[in-house]
């Protein structure tokens, strides 16, 4: 591992290239097949990820601990959180990043939601289950919003 973990917007934009969307969200593929579908160790300052798989998988290694991702696989990433993926090649999925700054109305509204969010967290579903199933809708018609 690299003596010091790069901090980036998005994967492979230095923090001084541009200022974060409130959201962006893009395929799996999008960036994983230009960096052979290994993203190396690195962390966001002040985003929240969260991941969708559908398709593939792969492993992740979050704070040092290594997880596996397989379809159904619903990953948050709070600021701060040092992660890394080797991907399946062709995994199919999508990746949320919303600015921190995006969710302040959020949690002053509802001071839980601070909580729920603030660690990394991993869950797993059957790829056709219902869970799995509105939440991929949900990041087909964000994604299809964004664009």
């Amino acid at each position: 591992m690299p003596a010091t973990i790069p901090a980036y917007w998005l994967y492979g934009e230095r923090l001084t290239e541009r200022f974060p969307d409130a959201l962006h969200i893009e395929p799996i593929v999008a960036r994983s097949a230009l960096h052979g579908w290994t993203i190396q160790p690195h962390f966001h300052d002040q985003l929240f990820q969260f991941f969708l798989v559908i398709g593939g998988g792969g492993r992740t290694r979050i704070d040092g601990r290594e997880r596996e991702l397989r379809p159904g696989s619903a990953l948050l990433l709070p600021p701060s959180t040092i992660h890394q993926f080797d991907f399946i090649v062709d995994t199919e999925g999508f990746v949320a990043s919303v600015a921190e700054t995006s969710l302040r109305r959020l949690f002053d509204a509802e001071p839980e939601a601070r909580s729920l969010l603030a660690a990394p967290a991993l869950l797993q579903t059957a790829p056709e289950a219902a869970e799995t199933q509105a939440l991929a809708t949900l990041m087909r018609l964000a994604m299809r919003e964004f664009g």
